[in-house]
């Protein structure tokens, strides 16, 4: 993946590169008036408009990862590059996963870039992926001896909360004449995540009386991760996942698409 994004940019500067001499000529159609936002997963796509509010018309957003898109084996385009370089904020999760990101940070056109890593945001409060028995990583993997962080920091609304307030921030900093209209919207979208938590916490906290209770008084049930999200589905790992499933009577197996 790494060297795949390298020679990726090598081409896509050399494109600008290419292009300079035309970059003084007006464009017919100019889009520099509205802010160009980046955005790798749906959660941060869905934060960000919210955020934005009725200036969402105002913005081009850019969603990396559509529908069905893994994540830990996405690949980016020339397009998708250019997108990122180019943009006036980039909302991604971080992580393992994202570090094809990085590497394009490094050289990207736009050095006035407002960047969002949701890990960073949350700093120390970051879990570390689970790891038991029979977890395999990608053979490839560049940083075997660091602790791998879990990267689906965006499932949690509390977290969300955190990052609406931070991506609140940075639009204001790239757009200041609309900062409190960016502060309103989010505190108007925090404190329906906070009801919808709040809704959460109810029905977690009843499920377990019953359904759950019902359930557990009959049969036993346990949960396992024999296999790392980040990790290629090569071949191998698929029999090895067969082969753990197998040794430990595993009944269903849920795979995240």
């Amino acid at each position: 993946m790494k060297k795949f994004v390298s020679v990726l940019l090598c081409l896509v500067l050399g494109a600008f590169s290419l292009s300079a001499v035309t970059s003084c000529i007006p464009s017919v159609e100019n889009d520099n008036e509205k802010l160009n936002i980046v955005t790798t997963v749906f959660p941060e796509y869905e934060w960000t408009k919210a955020v934005l509010g009725d200036n969402a018309d105002n913005a081009n957003i850019t969603l990396l990862l559509d529908n069905g898109v893994d994540m830990h084996s996405y690949q980016p385009t020339a397009e998708d590059i250019i997108n990122i370089s180019t943009c006036d904020m980039l909302v991604y999760v971080g992580g393992e996963s994202d570090r094809w990101i990085e590497d394009i940070l490094k050289d990207a056109k736009n050095k006035d870039m407002a960047v969002i890593n949701l890990i960073d945001v949350l700093g120390d409060s970051v879990k570390e992926e689970e790891t038991v028995d029979g977890m395999q990583g990608d053979a490839d993997h560049d940083h075997e001896d660091e602790a791998e962080l879990d990267e689906h920091v965006w499932l949690s609304l509390k977290n969300a909360k955190l990052f609406c307030s931070e991506i609140a921030g940075k639009l204001a900093k790239i757009d200041s004449d609309n900062a409190e209209k960016y502060a309103e919207n989010a505190e108007i979208y925090i404190e329906k995540l906070t009801e919808l938590d709040l809704r959460y916490q109810d029905t977690r906290s009843y499920l377990p009386t019953v359904s759950l209770f019902f359930i557990s008084s009959r049969i036993t049930v346990s949960t396992t991760t024999p296999h790392s999200p980040a990790a290629r589905q090569i071949p191998t790992q698929i029999l090895r996942l067969l082969s753990f499933s197998q040794k430990s009577l595993t009944s269903l197996i849920f795979h995240q698409c």
